[in-house]
């Protein structure tokens, strides 16, 4: 891809380097995960970065042309410096994305989850992910009669997910076109209709159901857990992408994992690195992984690159096994953690170091205490607690493996062990009640917003009540820009009038602020008060509208990674400026 060295200059500016991206919304755990796991790569770079949640390009249901209003918004000039694309998340038709992130050149792109021409693309191993898994279930589970449910015919994920399964089958030695396809949506209201039409059929006899990801498998697994029949309830069932709610379902889910903080890290340093002028190349796919959980029939959860054989006993000291693997094993477990660590590096070498020192009985409880800080960071980080059980797994195959033949040693590892689990099962309570109280604080503080919004009647008004309502959603930081004269229905606001920010700038007066082209939308964001103190503040640009006219923008903080909050916030801004709107002269808005 061709682009401009942009290097220098944005080396040479006051800010640092703006990172957007684009994707259809972030109220899903896939697109949330990743909105948090680009923020955090930026954050450790000191980037900025602003989210856009566009809409699916070119639908026209759920006021995705309002929402698709923003696509107009980014050009070669702005309003960032470089641009990630979730192109799974926004496709509708692939010749669209394709003809606008041509439009876009020759400003730095990178695509995650979706192959572009001439744009660096970060994609997941789809072939050998599903692959191992059928071959998971042919071979271990002796399924014969699979049924395969896919995504939109036209999406490219789908597509290659289906070719690896239907390869497989072949290796395996059955005849792919004896399986069943259907096709859904992701969502999981399509997996229990694809349920539905497959177990109605009179005389089905299917052993697997392969979905081409984990929301559709969690709808198939409802449908299944009320059929009258034992032999219904116990087919087998597998997605794809290892999305939080997969270890959680009933039976938890057997799926393969992206390693979605690898795609993150890597789409940003494909940016940095064309913003220095490194052209860049055809990216290598990421390694996925097997989880294997009860759905498929096996009954304990584990992560297949941590499972070795452990038939034959180890010979040599136990604490020099485990070292002398600690570069493989290390490894392990950092995929097993899914990046939450990232701000503690040597976290893998000083849990390994600290079991084998408890387990020689060192005095001082290394061990236990090295687990208890590791938890403790993933709740400060709100990170999903429960995920490191997969890391005391890893530990506990490497660990059995060093003490094959001595029985005392491997009792006193599974005490430790266990002991580490209990651990993390009361941190993970501890975390979910916590995260229901967030939740149930964020509702209250959206409906203070709601209520002190409603009262306005101007934007001296709307101000006062942004002050006074927006702290308690955890946001201090937001501008807002309206229309510099009319625009058409859909279109993009060429022209942007600063209205207001919270906190006010000097000297400020409510709807007197300057105008800003559409390129510019970010540039109130650097002004006093607004770029923070010693920090790199994260954005999300909402599209206010109403009745299907696009009255301005809000840039509000990015503080969370729950896109449903922001879109209930969006409502909000958006009835209390069409009513400020309405309200004022022709002439001053």
């Amino acid at each position: 891809m061709d682009c401009v060295p942009l290097g220098e200059n944005t080396k040479n500016r006051l800010r640092p380097p703006r990172i957007g991206v684009v994707l259809d919304a972030f109220d899903a755990s896939y697109q949330s995960e990743l909105v948090k796991l680009l923020s955090e790569a930026c954050r450790v770079r000191r980037l900025e970065l602003s989210v856009f949640p566009c809409g699916i390009l070119g639908a026209s249901d759920l006021a995705a042309p309002e929402r698709n209003a923003l696509y107009r918004l980014i050009s070669a000039r702005g309003p960032v410096d470089a641009l990630v694309i979730l192109g799974s998340t926004i496709l509708r038709q692939i010749d669209e994305i394709q003809r606008w992130s041509e439009g876009l050149r020759p400003l730095p792109l990178c695509s995650i989850g979706l192959d572009l021409d001439g744009v660096p693309s970060v994609l997941p191993d789809n072939q050998s992910g599903v692959r191992e898994l059928v071959r998971h279930l042919v071979v271990e589970h002796g399924a014969r009669r699979f049924a395969f449910v896919g995504g939109p015919e036209g999406n490219q994920e789908s597509r290659e997910r289906l070719a690896a399964f239907q390869a497989e089958l072949s290796e395996q030695g059955l005849d792919p076109a004896q399986a069943r396809c259907l096709y859904g949506d992701f969502l999981p209201a399509s997996g229990r209709d694809a349920a539905r039409t497959l177990l109605g059929q009179p005389g089905h006899d299917l052993d697997a159901i392969v979905s081409a990801n984990d929301y559709m498998a969690l709808g198939i697994l409802e449908v299944l857990a009320t059929r009258p029949t034992l032999r219904e309830r116990r087919i087998a069932v597998t997605g794809f992408d290892n999305v939080v709610e997969a270890g959680l379902t009933m039976p938890p889910l057997t799926t393969v994992e992206q390693p979605l903080h690898k795609l993150a890290d890597v789409a940003i340093s494909c940016l940095l690195a064309q913003l220095d002028g490194s052209p860049q190349g055809t990216l290598p796919r990421v390694p996925t992984r097997l989880w294997i959980r009860r759905s498929c029939g096996c009954q304990e959860p584990t992560p297949t690159l941590a499972v070795r054989s452990r038939a034959r006993a180890t010979t040599g000291v136990f604490d020099t096994i485990l070292m002398r693997r600690l570069p493989q094993l290390g490894a392990e477990l950092q995929r097993a953690s899914e990046g939450v660590f990232v701000s503690m590096p040597g976290w893998d070498r000083e849990l390994v170091t600290a079991f084998i020192q408890q387990l020689r009985g060192v005095p001082g409880e290394r061990f236990s205490m090295s687990v208890d800080a590791m938890l403790q960071t993933l709740q400060e980080r709100r990170a999903e607690v429960w995920r490191f059980h997969g890391v005391l797994s890893v530990l506990r195959t490497s660990a059995l493996e060093a003490l094959a033949g001595d029985q005392k040693k491997s009792l006193e590892a599974e005490d430790l062990l266990h002991a580490a689990r209990l651990m993390t099962g009361a941190a993970a309570m501890r975390a979910q009640a916590r995260e229901h109280a967030r939740i149930e604080e964020v509702q209250r503080a959206l409906n203070r917003v709601g209520a002190h919004l409603s009262g306005c009647g101007d934007l001296r008004s709307l101000r006062a009540a942004l002050d006074v309502s927006l702290p308690s959603f955890g946001v201090s930081r937001a501008v807002l820009l309206t229309a510099a004269g009319a625009a058409p229905d859909h279109a993009p606001l060429a022209r942007l009038r600063y209205a207001l920010g919270v906190p006010a700038q000097e000297g400020e007066a409510a709807g007197d602020g300057v105008l800003y082209a559409a390129y510019e939308l970010l540039s109130p964001c650097t002004g006093q008060g607004m770029a923070g103190v010693g920090s790199t503040p994260h954005w999300v640009v909402l599209p206010l509208f109403s009745r299907h006219v696009v009255l301005g923008y809000a840039v509000v903080e990015l503080i969370g990674y729950n896109g449903a909050d922001y879109e209930a916030l969006r409502i909000h801004l958006s009835a209390a400026l069409a009513t400020v709107l309405g309200s004022l002269p022709a002439h001053s808005q």
